[in-house]
């Protein structure tokens, strides 16, 4: 799964560089390592909170993509558990409808869903 997670307009040279990191290493297949890279995101201060308000979501397209082919079924639904969990986060905030959006798969046909 590839996310569009740069190219927004007032993003600071870190979250630029850590949204290119990102998407790199979702596209690579290391999405464990991409959730890594989200969690010290969402403790950095020099990270605004608009960009902040995306990575639960960011987080959740992640652990779906890494179990997508797993044929662990209990494998797959503890990512998906974890999933709604980082959904239910991002739904609990006052977030402007608009980073989901930012957030969302951008591959054209690609609708997150296998």
């Amino acid at each position: 799964m590839s996310l569009f997670v740069g190219g927004v307009h007032g993003e600071s040279t870190l979250e630029q560089s850590a949204s290119r990191l990102i998407t790199a290493l979702g596209e690579k297949g290391y999405h464990d390592t991409a959730i890594a890279v989200l969690d010290q995101l969402s403790g950095n201060e020099a990270v605004s909170d608009a960009f902040r308000e995306k990575i639960p979501l960011w987080r959740a397209n992640e652990r779906v993509a890494s179990v997508r082919e797993a044929s662990d079924i209990e494998q797959r639904q503890r990512a998906y558990e974890r999933s709604i969990s980082d959904l239910k986060q991002l739904l609990k905030g006052d977030q402007d409808p608009s980073v989901a959006a930012e957030a969302a798969p951008a591959r054209s046909g690609d609708d997150g869903v296998s």
